[in-house]
């Protein structure tokens, strides 16, 4: 990336000079920014092979094609960003949700089929006070005794080429599975914590 240092002025008429040469007057330092052959300039938002700034710490110098944002994943701020670019240039999922609030969802595929992995985001959790208050000595370490799943819905739909098998490790109850051109539906018990979907091909 190549930088070359501008300076930015008023002139007696009114107007307004972007130049390379420094001014006998007041001026602004930019800087103008100028992309290598073959790569591109971002600053997580805009992309151009060319831009005058005066925050060039802003912008890094990528790949065609890599797609750069300075944001966490976590903050939130790109989230919708990443699946819109996911869906354009990734392969298709062989397994796709339209309905699995509260969850945590794992995709993994082999020859055999596809496994799908929901577990609870979030809980409401308990310890055991009793053992808490006659401890001798203060721990982090907790006895829990009890973790429900909180905000998950009762009901998960999506698409796939064949009828899922339900696996649900954490309970003794059972799932009722219904499949129709394409589209399944689970409809699970309460408080279901991690759920197993098996699709065979």
């Amino acid at each position: 990336m190549r930088t070359i240092p501008l300076y930015r002025y008023t002139r007696p008429d009114g107007g307004v000079t972007v130049s390379t040469v420094k001014p006998d007057t007041d001026y602004t330092e930019l800087t103008r920014l100028v992309a290598d052959e073959g790569y591109v300039l971002t600053d997580g938002n805009a992309t151009t092979h060319c831009t005058d700034t005066d925050n060039p710490e802003a912008w890094t110098e990528v790949q065609p094609g890599l797609w750069y944002n300075p944001h966490r994943i976590s903050e939130e701020k790109t989230a919708g960003e990443v699946l819109e670019l996911c869906r354009k240039w990734c392969r298709p999922l062989p397994v796709a949700f339209s309905e699995s609030d509260g969850y945590m969802v794992t995709v993994f595929e082999n020859e055999g089929g596809v496994t799908v992995h929901l577990l609870a985001e979030k809980y409401d959790t308990d310890i055991d006070h009793h053992l808490d208050e006659i401890r001798f000595h203060r721990s982090r370490v907790n006895y829990v005794n009890k973790a429900d799943p909180m905000g998950v819905t009762r009901t998960l739909r999506g698409t796939a080429a064949t009828k899922p098998t339900v696996y649900l490790p954490l309970t003794d109850e059972t799932a009722e599975v219904t499949f129709e051109k394409g589209t399944f539906t689970v409809n699970l018990p309460e408080k279901c914590a991690y759920i197993i979907l098996r699709f065979c091909k």
